[in-house]
């Protein structure tokens, strides 16, 4: 079963990648949805949780959340892009995946990029949770790994 939470986690990833290239991010949250990986109350939390997560973010739910979350966090970017490194299965359907963030300071033009680390959890073959960490070390000691 881990290998199909993995794939699962995959294709999410890549609907998601494929909807920020042609900025609309609820029709990756509505495919996601129709094809049955994504739960409709996802929960998508990028808030501190003990010295973790991203300062000023909030917790998002739903497809509505979700498009917030997509829009609070690249709307300071030109050619904003997210690539997956690696997607480590974690057990308990979990999976983490790694990645590399970058893009262009709309004000400064200055190139910015960064790697996360984003714990994906599955219930019933669905993604109902996706928890991001700003170090991958934190999302790896999250989901009970270490790198």
């Amino acid at each position: 079963m881990s290998e199909e939470n993995v794939e699962l986690v995959r294709r999410a990833f890549a609907v998601v990648q494929d909807s920020l290239r042609r900025d609309d991010p609820g029709a990756a949250f509505d495919a996601c949805v129709l094809e049955g990986i994504v739960a409709s109350n996802l929960e998508w939390r990028a808030g501190m949780r003990g010295g973790t997560g991203v300062a000023g973010m909030d917790d998002f739910v739903g497809r509505r959340g979700f498009v917030e979350f997509m829009r609070r966090w690249t709307e300071d970017f030109d050619d904003f892009a997210v690539e997956p490194e690696e997607f480590i299965d974690a057990d308990n359907d979990r999976v983490v995946a790694i990645t590399r963030q970058y893009g262009t300071g709309r004000g400064s033009r200055a190139r910015v990029e960064m790697r996360t680390g984003v714990v994906w959890t599955l219930e019933a073959r669905r993604i109902v949770r996706v928890d991001l960490f700003l170090e991958p070390n934190e999302a790896l000691k999250a989901a009970g790994l270490s790198e």
